[in-house]
This record gives structure tokens, C-alpha cells and sequence, in this order.
């Protein structure tokens, strides 16, 4: 995945990050899967959202953020499951 530093990064971008960091995590079983999958499927749903109008840029980023980095936190055997 490549970042140009010329052109500012569009919001629908960073929602893409966000999304693939925790897909990466889930690849590797890093963390709970279905809280994973969850934050995912949220930030699809933000990115909808965003390409209709029908949130604000900075705030569909944000939630997409704060979403992605705590499912990130979690950890298979924190949360009860078997590694």
C-alpha cells in the first residue's frame, strides 16, 4: 500500500487504512475475531455513509479511528477465546 505525499489524503482513504489494519490483525489471529469483523463491517458502513452525504468527513474518520484501534486492543486470550 503506497501513501502519496504530493496530494492530501482523501477521508474515504483513511477509512480504507483503518480497515485494513484490522483485517491484517484478524489475518495474523491477532486479536477477537468477531470484534474485529465488526469494526469492519462498521467502517464499510462509514465509508457508505461518507460517499452519500450523509456524514461528515472529519467525523465518519474519527468513529472509523477510535473504532479500528480499540478492536485492535483486543486480544483473543484477554477475551476468552483460544488462540
Amino acid at each position: 500500500m503506497t501513501i502519496s505525499l504530493i496530494e492530501p489524503v482523501r477521508p474515504e482513504r483513511l477509512i480504507l487504512i483503518n480497515r485494513r489494519l484490522v483485517s491484517n490483525r484478524i489475518e495474523l489471529r491477532q486479536v477477537d475475531e468477531g470484534t474485529a469483523a465488526a469494526a469492519v463491517l462498521f467502517t464499510y458502513q462509514l465509508e457508505r455513509e461518507l460517499l452519500r452525504g450523509l456524514i461528515e468527513p472529519e467525523l465518519a474518520v474519527r468513529k472509523a479511528s477510535v473504532l479500528c484501534r480499540a478492536a485492535c486492543f483486543t486480544h483473543p486470550e484477554r477475551m476468552g477465546g483460544v488462540s
